[in-house]
């Protein structure tokens, strides 16, 4: 059975944006390996996304007001950088993969199975 997982990935964005951009292909030439290795390991890669360094609002419910703040909080080497979001029915052969994957980019990587929402929502 086919099952939905988001693989988010975390690291140092910082490296992805200078203003050296012959600097950053050896980053993408690893994520483009990772998308072949998954569709040829029967892996599909439904969406994906590099997230802005720099730019985010956290909101926060505190004493029944929401409350709006200039992100993310975390230390450089530990912030949201990007996901995947892939359907396999071979979950340890995706690990594998997401393994090779933050091996070439020094990043971390966490597996989550995706919950489908109630019909008609």
């Amino acid at each position: 059975m086919t099952t939905e997982y988001i693989v988010a990935l975390y690291g140092d964005q910082t490296v992805w944006h200078g203003d050296d951009a012959p600097d950053r292909i050896p980053g993408h030439r690893v994520h483009e390996e990772f998308a072949r290795a998954c569709a040829d390991g029967g892996h599909v890669i439904c969406d994906s996304a590099e997230l802005h360094h720099s730019v985010s609002r956290v909101v926060r419910l505190r004493d029944g007001r929401t409350s709006v703040t200039d992100g993310p909080f975390a230390e450089p080497t530990e912030v949201l950088a990007g996901f995947y979001r892939i359907e396999t029915d071979d979950v340890d052969g995706l690990t594998s993969l997401v393994g090779e994957l933050i091996r070439g980019t020094g990043e971390v990587a966490e597996i989550r199975e995706s919950i489908a929402p109630p019909e008609g929502l």
